[in-house]
């Protein structure tokens, strides 16, 4: 009875790594254009990283180099644990700017035209003019309002309704699996 006991066990924490990819899984397709952007740029289909339409005037976030996405799976942010039959964890970011993605909030320039100068900057390069609004709202208001759009909630909802159990379901019928095994074989 200890060895299944032990089996049971050792099934269950090989899911942890399972888990953790289902979970990245979900939440990069909340950033689902850049995931695509990277797959084309991966494959070869594009030599450009970043995506097209770099704008982030949608109600969806998008971002150009993934570190927020991956930011969530680092060593300090991202743990999940079975042990003793439960499994446990955490997710979270570090990075400063996920909670001005999530909730919307001011971000204040740290002088008079140095958010201006930046975002100026940022309008040669691209023609985009997003930038040069922003900058003219930086220069007149000492900063720029960033608008919530929000991905770490759609991913806990979508995850706790769709992912979660369908990782449960493959767990227990591996569980089944293995329990039919030793019954059968007795």
């Amino acid at each position: 009875m200890a060895d299944l006991t032990k089996d049971l066990h050792r099934i269950l924490k090989d899911s942890e790594q399972e888990l953790a990819q289902l979970m990245f899984d979900y939440l990069s397709f909340q950033f689902g254009e850049q995931v695509s952007v990277s797959d084309d740029y991966r494959s070869g289909k594009t030599d450009n990283s970043v995506a097209k339409l770099t704008k982030n005037n949608t109600k969806h976030l998008r971002s150009n180099t993934g570190a927020l996405l991956y930011s969530f799976f680092e060593r300090d942010t991202f743990d999940i644990n079975y042990s003793n039959g439960v499994f446990s964890g955490q997710i979270g970011s570090n990075i400063v700017y996920a909670n001005i993605h999530e909730y919307g909030g001011f971000i204040k320039s740290k002088s008079k035209f140095s958010m201006f100068g930046g975002l100026m900057k940022k309008y040669k390069e691209t023609g985009d003019e997003a930038y040069s609004i922003m900058a003219l709202s930086a220069l007149k208001h000492g900063g720029v309002n960033i608008p919530a759009r929000p991905y770490f909630a759609p991913f806990v909802a979508e995850f706790n309704r769709e992912g979660l159990p369908m990782w449960w379901n493959d767990v227990e019928k591996r569980l089944n699996e293995y329990i039919n095994s030793v019954v059968f074989d007795v």
